[in-house]
């Protein structure tokens, strides 16, 4: 699509749709979940939902979003080569095989101990919130094409127009259900400053992408889509639900359908039976053996909180050690991802993002 402005002389944007794995699975993966996470978040203020331990459970982690979405993390050990290298790497050693348990140590006693209680409880929300957003960063970037003639703008201040809306959103979060919406002065003045700084960014974002279409650059559909969702994820989050695990319903869906379609996507070209990975796994079929980890992950999930509340009781020690226990696997997700992901590593780079691209089609 292209016009010419009469009065300038200036070509219009050339639109152009270059998706990431096709349209329909990036669609289903990266857009739709808008839809079906707010479908879960209304779920929740049904009353006869309320009143259902499984549809309750189900709702509340986005039909089982959270727990699901854990087993791509730990898939990664069933790849040989994976192994091997972090077997024979010191520091890997220690990321991939010390760190884990430690943190689940470390997190179920945090949990279970009053003291620590609410810093646990602290430090997992705002790790959550920092997993989130830089999964959107990593996608986004993903998104981009340097040599299409798209208009992309500078990588810093693309990030940052993702994580400051993102800082103010979790802010506006914590005065609403924690400070009851307090209208004290320092709150307003706080929340102000903060709206002007967190949106600076994102003015300064689409300004440069102005300029660069009017200059003659192409408007990347797809990956523009994409930042809006990720610039609006935490809208919800700020605005919808009385406590954290309501207001986190709609962005961990989202959250939870972009990184499942990852994962499929690699571990579908990774591991297809005429490429090289495919003799690094165990002689299971690579998808069937990855939707088994993540249901084990779903079930073990729905046995801690459900089993253990109606034997136990919600608030027995037995209960909040296994909450603490799952809140530890947790942690393990959100460590081990920043480094699987890490694309400036070598092993990561070359032994995921190839396999990414390779669905990347000429934008049309």
């Amino acid at each position: 699509m292209q016009s010419i402005n009469q009065q300038t002389g200036l070509r219009a944007s050339i639109l152009t749709f270059p998706w990431m794995f096709g349209r329909n699975i990036d669609l289903l993966f990266f857009f739709f979940p808008i839809v079906i996470g707010t479908m879960c978040f209304l779920m929740t203020q049904n009353s006869y939902v309320a009143a259902s331990a499984l549809w309750l459970f189900l709702a509340m982690d986005a039909f089982g979003a959270g727990p699901f979405h854990f087993g791509p993390t730990w898939f990664a050990y069933f790849d040989k080569k994976n192994l091997e290298y972090w077997k024979n790497n010191r520091s890997k050693q220690l990321i991939f095989f010390l760190a884990p348990p430690l943190l689940i140590i470390f997190t179920t006693w945090g949990y279970v101990v009053k003291a620590t209680h609410p810093f646990v409880i602290l430090v997992l929300t705002l790790w959550a919130v920092q997993h989130l957003v830089q999964q959107n960063v990593g996608i986004l970037l993903l998104y981009h094409n340097q040599k299409s003639g798209e208009a992309i703008v500078n990588r810093q201040l693309e990030m940052r127009s993702q994580q400051w809306p993102a800082v103010l959103f979790t802010f506006v979060f914590i005065h609403r259900v924690y400070f009851h919406n307090s209208m004290e002065i320092g709150w307003l003045i706080f929340l102000a400053l903060g709206t002007l700084v967190a949106f600076a960014p994102v003015v300064g974002y689409l300004n440069e992408m102005r300029k660069q279409i009017r200059d003659g650059s192409n408007l990347n559909v797809p990956a523009f889509g994409f930042w809006m969702i990720s610039l609006l994820c935490m809208v919800p989050f700020a605005f919808l639900g009385k406590d954290f695990a309501e207001a986190w319903i709609i962005p961990v869906t989202l959250h939870w359908f972009q990184y499942i379609g990852l994962n499929y996507a690699l571990v579908k070209s990774k591991y297809s039976i005429n490429q090289p990975g495919a003799r690094y796994l165990a002689q299971v079929p690579p998808l069937l053996l990855f939707f088994v980890t993540c249901s084990c992950f779903f079930l073990t999930a729905f046995l801690i909180f459900q089993t253990a509340a109606t034997i136990y009781g919600a608030k027995s020690d037995i209960s909040e050690f296994l909450t603490g226990f799952w809140l530890g696997l947790t942690s393990c997700h959100y460590f081990l991802d920043a480094f699987l992901w890490r694309f400036r590593e070598p092993h990561a780079r070359e032994s995921i993002l190839p396999h990414l691209m390779s669905y990347r089609k000429p934008a049309v």
